[in-house]
């Protein structure tokens, strides 16, 4: 168990037990507040989520990269690598697309090179 989870559910656990406590006191204000605290609790320990969706990245790439939705191999290839990036670790959809272009960009090149090297070997 991840120990963020674990934290959480203890503190969670904590007011829980406060605010059976002041309910069995029968301590309105009290509950109120540890509800108030739970609740806060809540928010800041709630998974964080993307301010943008894969439509805005596809987008933004389809902006950047002309190859994008018409080259049928580094279409997919931008595809599968943006399946494999984790969006929250980008600020925009913007930077999340640069990162995906870049990374088909560099594969193609690499294949490129690859390709004009052997050319060159086996030229007579």
């Amino acid at each position: 168990m991840d120990l963020a989870v674990m934290l959480r559910d203890q503190a969670k656990a904590g007011l829980q037990t406060q605010l059976d406590q002041a309910v069995a006191d029968g301590n309105a204000e009290a509950a109120r507040k540890i509800t108030d605290q739970i609740a806060a609790l809540a928010v800041s320990t709630a998974p964080k989520s993307t301010p943008y969706t894969n439509a805005d990245v596809w987008k933004a790439a389809e902006a950047k990269a002309p190859w994008l939705g018409v080259d049928p191999k580094k279409s997919a290839t931008a595809n599968e690598f943006a399946k494999t990036m984790n969006p929250a670790k980008f600020a925009t959809a913007e930077a999340m697309a640069e990162a995906v272009i870049k990374a088909v960009e560099e594969e193609y090149k690499t294949a490129t090179e690859t390709v004009v090297k052997r050319a060159k070997r086996t030229a007579p």
